[in-house]
């Protein structure tokens, strides 16, 4: 059961059951290598060898994804598959790379890696990043954000910081 953030499983052939499972559904291997990320209401399953069975927790639809595919689904439904993100598997090795990403989505990623408030001005939230990122070091990932983009990054408390635009 994963309650919050994410996993990234492999498997190999093995006649015992696996499942993931989350608010949004349930998740069975098919001999693979995924990541599933929990985001409240929704999951992002993202699959990059072989294949999962995904089924919405409250209504009961499944969709089997394969290798190279994500998908986003809630309780009730599943979106579109789309080409995964093998870049998906990278915050693994502790990094974050970013191609051409929407600052809100790095900023919604560092959320996982730092306590207390990390906010963005709205206005901000389409501004695109592109680079490498350190997550276990979310300061020094903020300071190489602002050095890159047209932000600055308020510190009103050790644990309360917010993006503005400069």
């Amino acid at each position: 059961r994963l309650y919050r953030g994410e996993i990234l499983i492999e498997t190999g052939k093995d006649p015992r059951p696996l499942a993931v499972v989350t608010r949004a559904g349930r998740m069975q291997p098919l001999g693979t290598r995924f990541s599933v990320r929990d985001q409240g209401l929704t999951t992002t399953l993202s699959v990059f060898e072989g294949a999962v069975q995904a089924t919405c927790s409250d209504s009961g639809v499944q969709t089997t994804l394969g290798a190279g595919h994500m998908l986003v689904f809630d309780a009730q439904q599943a979106g579109a598959s789309a080409a995964a993100q093998a870049l998906r598997q990278d915050w693994s090795r502790g990094v974050l790379v970013a191609e051409d990403m929407p600052l809100g989505q790095v900023v919604d990623v560092l959320r996982d890696y730092r306590r207390g408030h990390l906010g963005i001005d709205p206005a901000l939230n389409s501004l695109r990043a592109v680079g490498t990122f350190p997550l276990q070091d979310t300061d020094r990932t903020l300071a190489m954000l602002e050095r890159a983009l047209p932000i600055r990054v308020v510190r009103t408390l050790p644990w309360w910081v917010s993006i503005e635009a400069v």
